[in-house]
């Protein structure tokens, strides 16, 4: 039994304000659908409150999740807090999805309901590029003030190191915050090789933050080292036709190509088909794109942002750039080295490996312990022991030595662990060097026998082998 199996038959609201029928949908509501259906597939009753959208049913059903969507881009947060508060005895779970603004459902939902509040990346600095001031300085309140004093210490789970940095430093959060990674759909890989030309793809929403901008202003220095090379922009937005001015404007509208919203099919292929991704936003909450990308074995070039910081692993899997006036040269240098045949096949290698350890069903997985953990503290059931700490303990365990029902057994509900033919690996959140040497005494392992280290902010990226817990 996995922890999504612990929620058969349990009642689970997902609050996301928006769903994938949402003409401005994105990738959170990629990650919303894809936990909500986990859940669901695992025989828990899901209901999923969102906002409305032209030309969408107010209730439907899509794999298994009954979305209920209920007003504006406004009004949908009271009117989730009053469907919360009508079935709060019936509702077992809660996951309330952050997008700038939380749903505030502690409001609504009984005190000792388990809820887990979800952000993807902190949206102050943001706001000031989409609201006017005075609605600007409220949203602000609204993520950073509001949010303390309502969530207290219920537990939070982000998407990426970074996000957790912030939610710290600047919402100053103080409850338990969980990295739990964005999953991938594992993709099948196009037939086709890759262009002959060098090639470069930019996936995402085209709005102001994503700066897109910065790429097209690189693209006449790529030229001059590279004449061959062409940019496929995928995705739509407001800011699409200032790009495309922008781009006319720098002379380089012959070899780019705005696709807009295409198919999923065609947006694997125009990614498998590119030597190389560039993500130039200010910061995102996890690079998903960059997974994406790094699942069909292209490689990701991008601003040193949080988020992208994440999920680019630097001289692996891809190339992190400190300042946009770095980025053309990082760029040509990207391209070059994917125009080598041995070094393409070293470098893709290298990304298809990292890409491997995301899914959805762990992500999934991930939030259901943190679920779990949650409700036993809100019961005193085994409280966690080990704080609020953020850091961690990362021990390597010969694989002769231990399996991994053993660490089920003694792990608590957020400890994480993997295998290999070499080692277990195994990550306790919030544990310092005592209660590490307390957890291996309870594997009848000896210190000495193990690699203990802190955990670096790589580490909590690691998933989990689903076994029993």
């Amino acid at each position: 039994m996995t922890a999504l199996d612990r929620f058969d038959g349990a009642r689970v609201v997902v609050c996301n304000w928006r769903d994938l029928k949402h003409p401005s949908k994105g990738g959170a509501e990629v990650f919303c659908h894809q936990v909500a259906e986990h859940f669901a597939r695992a025989g828990a009753q899901v209901d999923l409150l969102t906002a409305g959208s032209e030309g969408n049913a107010a209730q439907e059903t899509m794999n298994g999740v009954r979305i209920h969507r209920l007003g504006n881009a406004l009004t949908v947060y009271p009117r989730a807090l009053l469907w919360i508060l009508r079935r709060r005895q019936s509702i077992d779970a809660v996951i309330d999805c952050q997008n700038g603004i939380p749903f505030f459902t502690p409001l609504a939902a009984a005190k000792r309901t388990p809820i887990v509040c979800v952000i993807h990346h902190v949206h102050q600095q943001q706001f000031g590029l989409y609201l006017p001031r005075p609605a600007a300085w409220l949203a602000r309140q609204l993520e950073g003030r509001f949010t303390r004093r309502v969530y207290g210490r219920r537990a939070f789970a982000v998407v990426s190191p970074s996000t957790r940095t912030d939610a710290r430093r600047v919402l100053q959060l103080r409850g338990s915050i969980h990295v739990t990674p964005s999953g991938i759909e594992r993709p099948d890989r196009p037939a086709q090789q890759r262009a002959a030309a060098p090639r470069l793809v930019s996936v995402g929403r085209l709005v102001p933050h994503k700066r897109v901008e910065i790429l097209l202003e690189a693209l006449p220095e790529v030229r001059a080292a590279l004449p061959g090379v062409r940019l496929d922009v995928v995705g739509d937005g407001p800011a699409r036709p200032a790009l495309e001015q922008r781009a006319s404007e720098l002379g380089v509208d012959d070899i780019v190509t705005f696709h807009g919203f295409v198919s999923e099919q065609e947006r694997r292929r125009l990614v498998a088909d590119a030597w190389a991704t560039a993500i130039t936003s200010t910061s995102e909450g996890w690079g998903l794109t960059v997974i994406e990308a790094a699942a069909l074995g292209v490689p990701a070039v991008g601003l040193d942002v949080p988020g992208v910081r994440d999920s680019i692993r630097h001289d692996e899997t891809g190339w992190l750039v400190r300042d946009p006036s770095a980025l053309a040269p990082a760029l040509v240098q990207a391209l070059e080295r994917m125009g080598d045949p041995e070094r393409r096949a070293r470098i893709s290698e290298r990304a298809e490996r990292w890409a491997a350890g995301f899914s959805w069903l762990t992500t999934s997985d991930l939030l259901a312990r943190c679920l779990l953990a949650e409700r036993d503290r809100l019961g005193r059931a085994g409280a966690d022991r080990r704080g609020g700490s953020d850091v961690g303990i990362r021990i390597e365990i010969p694989r002769h030595r231990v399996d991994l029902e053993q660490v089920a057994r003694v792990a608590r509900r957020t400890d994480r662990w993997t295998a290999d033919a070499r080692a277990v690996t195994v990550l306790l959140p919030g544990a310092d060097e005592t209660t590490a040497t307390a957890v291996l005494h309870r594997l009848g392992l000896p210190p000495e026998d193990v690699m203990m280290q802190v955990a670096r902010p790589l580490d909590f990226m690691l998933g989990n082998d689903l076994v029993v817990v």
